[in-house]
């Protein structure tokens, strides 16, 4: 993916798009080997049929533990499907220490990285970037 980027014609490729979707086949990939490892190698499919009984369980748990992870990843493919930006769009956010105008660099399964003007590298949340106004400058049109 990266050596299509590198050698594609921008106006033709979403970059935002490719390395979002890249960064969740990675994640598919790799739960996908753990799965067929587990299930391959008679022991640990064994244990995983005992441990289905607790399964509910533990998910109630690690669903509760992981909401804002989850609720990141969610809003990830809000931005993603809306578009409000773009990665190397100039955007304006609320940061801690006040606005912030900055190029967007990342947008990844959990934050949004954007480079501040004065080279500040700011992550913030996905499920941040999906709820506050932030001003996409690339869209400003002269009068």
């Amino acid at each position: 993916m990266k050596r299509l980027l590198s050698h594609a014609d921008h106006t033709l490729v979403d970059r935002t798009g490719v390395e979002f979707v890249t960064q969740l086949a990675q994640v598919l990939v790799y739960l996908c080997a753990l799965v067929l490892y587990a299930h391959l190698v008679p022991v640990l499919r064994q244990f995983g049929t005992a441990l289905l009984a607790g399964v509910s369980v533990a998910s109630v748990v690690i669903g509760l533990a992981a909401q804002n992870t989850l609720g990141n990843v969610i809003a990830g493919f809000a931005l993603l499907l809306y578009r409000p930006f773009r990665i190397g769009d100039r955007v304006q956010v609320t940061a801690p220490s006040g606005l912030a105008t900055g190029t967007v660099e990342t947008l990844s399964l959990g934050y949004t990285i954007i480079r501040a003007d004065d080279r500040r590298k700011i992550i913030v949340p996905n499920s941040t970037m999906a709820t506050q106004v932030t001003v996409n400058l690339n869209d400003v049109k002269s009068p």
